[in-house]
């Protein structure tokens, strides 16, 4: 949210996942050695940071003293980066340095300033030094969000330590955009800034937190008492309250290496330089597990536009393969999908007294491999499940189909439908309709079986408007049953496809929705939010490199397994109104 929109109620809550941990040693610059730590980060105040990596000594963002009182970074540097042109960010001035950086902002480049100005460096660039080296780039972004129309660009800053990724997002206004994901990378230590008049909000940056996923966090740009802004922005208390399970830290510098990031999520707040006193055993005690604290509609998560978005990253779509998402029409619980050993499971989440809770495995889940849609009124799911009919014992070759009806204190046992046999992902419309496709002898079509007096029909094909010689499958109806998705390998490509009824009730050859907008060309297991804003749908896309620049690290290639975007199924939404772009006039 950009200036004069500072938000006036702070949300609390922070997606914050931790695990066991080594402990973080937090100690005052002085009578360091280069073998206590593979790196080391000092906040001087504002956004401008020192960087220790072995001999190297590096300088971000540094400002100008006449805005604020913060210590004057001392001696020489190798770099001073950068971020954009703007005076808290860009004062060289009286710093001594063998190379100065600005980063362009509109173009992944550096333009030099000072020595050899005007001078571009241009893609990834590599230093080295007493046999170690680092390796910097540039990603184009906006210090707002109106494309740069308000504020103009901004540049971050990305670094790569011999496989600890440094990230420093400079005055970013903005949520990222999946081609600065895949040129940001990885990223193990994120400096984001966090002031609400400026830069972003709190809540828009848990949203890019979220997106990047780091595995230390540190809240910049916000106002301390050398500040001498008066503008209405963050104070560290407004940060303490926004991110509940943030990590105060007594001290100005942070020395990391690679076990003390074998965890998930931590936000640090440091003492700007000069501020703290000696380290207290408080300092190095390591963070307890903590539970999630989303609020708001669809977990907090921002809104998509026309452009499919991962849903929730880090939260519902993982490094695993998750399918299917639903929401009940109140917006207070969802049900998705979580494949893999020992087998697939429904998952929820629910929304109690404003916050959600954590995931969890569904009640009428966990025993059989099971796919599930929930019924329009959210009151109903129907299963189609390799539960045997006994419902004990080892699982069967044939599917079945279950559905379970919501109690007043919970979910009621699961009733078999039994002419529906090896259905498989069903969807059900208002009238208790229930389509799914069948796979039989190597050919998969869709199929419907009527709801009649609350028994079902014998499974019906839909005609050839809808299935072909292809696949056809993962449908989803709408409510009315005025059009239908689902994924299909089509005369017209692979694709997510749509079908309208017309007028007389018939349905209208089906559009390949994948070949005209960005809907990916795998895109499956569909559905629509019962408020008809969002479409969600999953995808295999991968956001990540299929090679590696340098030699991948154990770590690195773990850390992006257990990243969405690696490959496996994610959960992805959009803008609904791209259905309405479809619909036919002559359409029902």
């Amino acid at each position: 949210m950009m200036k004069p929109k500072i938000q006036k109620k702070l949300c609390t809550g922070l997606v914050i996942a931790f695990a066991s941990i080594g402990t973080f040693m937090c100690y005052n610059c002085k009578g360091r050695t280069e073998a206590d730590s593979d790196l080391a980060i000092v906040w001087i105040g504002h956004s401008c940071y020192e960087i220790h990596y072995h001999d190297f000594r590096i300088l971000l963002d540094p400002h100008t003293p006449e805005m604020f009182d913060y210590s004057r970074p001392k001696g020489r540097f190798d770099i001073v980066f950068a971020s954009h042109k703007a005076a808290d960010h860009f004062h060289f001035d009286g710093i001594e340095a063998n190379e100065y950086l600005l980063a362009s902002g509109a173009k992944e480049e550096f333009i030099r300033q000072r020595h050899s100005e005007g001078w571009v460096l241009k893609e990834k660039t590599t230093k080295s030094k007493n046999n170690k080296s680092f390796t910097f780039w540039t990603v184009a972004s906006f210090h707002d969000d109106q494309g740069g129309a308000l504020e103009g660009v901004n540049g971050i800053l990305c670094f790569d330590f011999d496989g600890i990724k440094v990230v420093h997002l400079g005055d970013l206004g903005h949520i990222l955009e999946a081609k600065q994901l895949r040129k940001i990378g990885p990223v193990d230590i994120l400096m984001i800034p966090v002031d609400g008049y400026f830069t972003i909000d709190i809540e828009t940056a848990k949203a890019v937190i979220r997106q990047i996923n780091p595995r230390i966090v540190f809240p910049m740009h916000y106002k301390t008492e050398k500040s001498r802004t008066t503008a209405p922005i963050y104070m560290e208390k407004d940060l303490i309250e926004g991110f509940p399970s943030l990590k105060r830290i007594h001290r100005s510098r942070l020395d990391i290496n690679k076990d003390t990031l074998n965890f998930r999520r931590q936000v640090f707040i440091l003492d700007y330089l000069g501020q703290g006193e000696e380290p207290s055993s408080e300092d190095v005690s390591p963070p307890s597990q903590d539970v999630l604290d989303l609020k708001g509609p669809y977990l907090g998560q921002k809104p998509p536009g026309l452009t499919p978005e991962i849903f929730a990253p880090g939260i519902v779509s993982t490094g695993f393969l998750e399918q299917f998402a639903y929401f009940t029409p109140d917006g207070k619980e969802l049900y998705w999908l979580l494949r893999g050993a020992p087998h697939t499971v429904v998952c929820c989440m629910k929304e109690v007294n404003g916050r959600w809770l954590e995931p969890e495995v569904a009640p009428f889940s966990g025993r059989y491999f099971a796919k599930f849609c929930l019924s329009p009124e959210g009151n109903r799911v129907v299963l189609t499940s390799s539960q045997p009919r006994s419902g004990r014992g080892k699982p069967t070759n044939v599917l079945t189909t279950w559905i379970v009806e919501r109690t007043d204190t919970g979910w009621s046992d699961l009733q078999l439908i039994d002419v529906l046999e090896e259905a498989a992902a069903p969807t059900m419309a208002s009238n208790g309709n229930l389509y799914f496709y069948l796979d039989l002898e190597d050919e998969r079509d869709i199929y419907v079986s009527e709801c009649s007096n609350g028994a079902y029909t014998e499974p019906m094909k839909l005609g050839n408007a809808i299935n072909t010689e292809f696949d056809e499958v993962d449908p989803f109806i709408a409510p009315d049953e005025s059009y239908i998705l689902y994924g299909a390998s089509g005369p017209n490509g692979d694709g997510l496809y749509i079908s309208f009824r017309n007028q007389e009730g018939l349905w209208m050859k089906a559009i390949n929705m994948s070949e005209s907008t960005d809907i990916p060309s795998d895109a499956n297991c569909p559905s629509v939010t019962r408020d008809g804003k969002y479409l969600f749908f999953t995808s295999f896309q991968r956001h990540f490199k299929n090679y590696s620049d340098r030699p991948i690290t154990y770590e690195e290639k773990v850390r992006i397994l257990n990243s969405p975007g690696n490959g496996n199924a994610d959960i992805y939404w959009m803008d609904a109104g791209i259905i309405e772009t479809f619909r036919p006039k002559t359409s029902k």
